[in-house]
């Protein structure tokens, strides 16, 4: 697999720059300062481009798989399909009928973690076939935490992330749901990964909604750059959390970006950018 901290390019939906346009300046404007140009990916029907857009496994390989989340049941004209998509002609690309969002895909050299809504969308595979296939196509060991139920896309990308090949940070466990916290245990104890936690909170505002206000952990990494969310409702806690994350990966670069706009709509940099290397 190829980790965050090797990929180079950066790309996001041309809706992005069209929808919001602030927002997509002010990302253009820390990766232009860092050397790094943003492209935009068109035919595209929403600005999710995470979740729509194959993985990398290796430097020329990428993997397609099926894009039809049930969150997205019943809104058609929201659901981007791959093949349509003109800059993936380039690409050597393998498809898989297996029915998974990029956005519940984190991963480091040779480990992959998925939440467990992967089985639900794939009901016709049993967990076994789903686990080995996976496991296949990744090159790499796999392994599942529980997916939230009242979490509308059931993505891991908000909840942890891979720091090196052997470290995840996490968001604090103490404020996560318990079940998770189990099912999370259950992992590291298979996996031997070590934990680092991050201060994170829930945007009580929007409690019960799609809000992604307060997931720190949704950032983007380009190799050693960082495009940090910060939310500046609870100005402590974004001290906090750029202080933690700073002293955490004390050789990269962290930029403090705010697209509450985006991250009232469910997502945060991770969600709205697709990255590789080439």
């Amino acid at each position: 697999m190829i980790p965050d901290w090797e990929k180079n390019n950066v790309f996001v939906s041309a809706l992005l720059e069209k929808w919001y346009k602030q927002e997509f300046q002010a990302i253009s404007h820390h990766l232009f300062t860092h050397s790094n140009d943003v492209r935009l990916i068109e035919q595209t029907r929403d600005i999710w481009a995470r979740d729509y857009m194959p993985i990398q496994v290796t430097e020329n390989k990428y993997i397609q798989f099926r894009y039809e989340p049930r969150y997205l049941k019943g809104l058609k004209k929201y659901q981007t399909t791959p093949a349509e998509i003109k800059l993936l002609y380039e690409y050597n690309i393998k498809t898989s009928n297996i029915n998974l969002d990029g956005g519940n895909v984190v991963c480091s050299s040779d480990k992959v973690i998925l939440t467990e809504r992967v089985y639900q969308e794939n009901k016709s595979l049993s967990e076994s076939q789903i686990h080995t296939e996976l496991e296949i196509l990744f090159e790499a060991e796999v392994f599942f935490v529980p997916d939230i139920e009242s979490d509308m896309t059931g993505h891991v990308d908000g909840h942890l992330r891979f720091i090196d090949d052997n470290t995840i940070i996490v968001n604090q466990l103490k404020d996560e749901d318990q079940d998770w916290v189990k099912g999370f245990e259950r992992m590291i104890k298979k996996s031997n990964l070590n934990v680092v936690e991050m201060p994170w909170y829930i945007d009580e505002k929007d409690k019960g909604k799609k809000s992604a206000i307060g997931s720190y952990l949704n950032y983007l990494q380009i190799k050693d750059l960082i495009l940090f969310p910060i939310f500046q409702e609870n100005l402590e806690i974004d001290q906090m959390c750029l202080s933690s994350i700073k002293k955490i990966l004390p050789n990269l670069k962290v930029e403090p970006v705010n697209i509450n706009k985006i991250g009232k709509e469910g997502g945060l940099m991770n969600c709205i950018t697709w990255s590789q290397i080439k």
